[in-house]
């Protein structure tokens, strides 16, 4: 009887401890940290409310190369204010800009923490001071945008604005859907057209690979190319239908994220596509979003439930699930200078990036 008592007092142990040790595990997981060697690290990260006083701040935001986040807000936001987070006092501080009208059809975009531009179907909004002023450009009378979706501009008077076109075949009365860019160059007064196609459905994004070339991914399933080196703009079809994002890293090379978590990188500009390695690392996350690269060559890509994925030093890529997101829907990337700044569901996350 002794005997049946330790053997069963031992088993009960035994038990304990395997489960125990299955629990930690599985945390573990759940929490995974980013090891101190890699390039970036989440424990200085600030965390800035994406609300403020009943007010959407952040429908669309931008992070400058010193480190500042701008943003415009949806439908709840007041007429005629930008935001700026103030680091000092952790609050966001309203901007005043005479005519903006913001929604959830407009775009905005830094390239440093003087020059910024915000997108809008009433026109363009620019700032050369930080803020300070603001003077709007008009768009061309001829262009056909309904809805603004994306916008880059390269310095102050060279950039790209696109968005959706729809109007109705008085024939067939049914809606006729397409896509438009816009071009801004130096010594024009106006942004005029200078892409139009019905072949395409929405523009996703505006990346630049280097001085001379401009990609833009539409529809999740192709990219028009703009080059100095030829005219017009070459359509080149992706690898995957569900293409989220697209960045450039240091050495010019195109990088896409697929819906799934795929990652592949091109180094002639579409034509042929290499997939990339990825350890899931015990992390799983069924829809990706965003990914951006620092001006040294490391990339980052983020999804839903506060997963995110780094690249390696031997250029593969490994999962995380940092506990500073709290299983927060991660939907946007930027990285700008030493800079990076992630939005969620509810926050915009910033840190330090090398």
């Amino acid at each position: 009887m002794r005997v049946y008592t330790v053997f069963l007092l031992f088993c009960v142990l035994a038990t304990f401890s395997f489960c125990s040790t299955k629990r930690i595990e599985s945390e573990h997981i759940r929490e995974q940290p980013i090891p101190e060697r890699q390039w970036v690290d989440f424990k200085g990260v600030t965390k800035i409310p994406l609300r403020q006083d009943g007010i959407d701040v952040g429908y669309a935001f931008a992070v400058t190369d010193q480190g500042d986040i701008w943003a415009i807000g949806g439908w709840t936001a007041p007429v005629g204010i930008a935001y700026k987070w103030d680091r000092k006092f952790n609050k966001w501080i309203a901007v005043k800009v005479k005519d903006l009208i913001t929604s959830s059809q407009s775009a905005i975009n830094f390239r440093d923490s003087n020059n910024g531009f915000i997108v809008n179907v009433y026109g363009i909004f620019k700032t050369t001071n930080g803020g300070e002023d603001w003077s709007k450009i008009v768009l061309n009378p001829k262009s056909q945008i309904t809805q603004v979706e994306a916008v880059n501009f390269m310095d102050p008077e060279i950039g790209f604005v696109a968005g959706t076109t729809g109007y109705l075949n008085r024939s067939t009365f049914e809606p006729v859907h397409g896509i438009e860019i816009l071009c801004a160059r130096k010594g024009e007064t106006r942004i005029f057209p200078c892409y139009r196609s019905k072949a395409y459905q929405t523009v996703q994004s505006i990346i630049k690979i280097d001085q001379s070339t401009t990609v833009v991914l539409v529809d999740g399933s192709h990219l028009l190319i703009n080059s100095s080196e030829q005219n017009g703009w070459e359509a080149e079809t992706l690898p995957m239908k569900k293409t989220m994002s697209i960045s450039a890293d240091a050495a010019h090379r195109i990088w896409i994220l697929g819906e799934d978590g795929t990652i592949y990188s091109s180094d002639d500009l579409g034509k042929s596509w290499n997939q990339a390695t990825i350890s899931n690392n015990g992390v799983h996350s069924e829809h990706w979003s965003s990914l951006a690269f620092t001006k040294t060559g490391n990339g980052i890509a983020v999804a839903h439930g506060g997963t995110i994925a780094i690249s390696m030093q031997d250029s593969s890529w490994k999962l995380f699930k940092p506990a500073v997101f709290n299983n927060e829907d991660l939907y946007s990337v930027q990285i700008r200078g030493n800079w990076l700044a992630i939005q969620g569901d509810e926050n915009i996350y910033l840190l330090p990036a090398n």
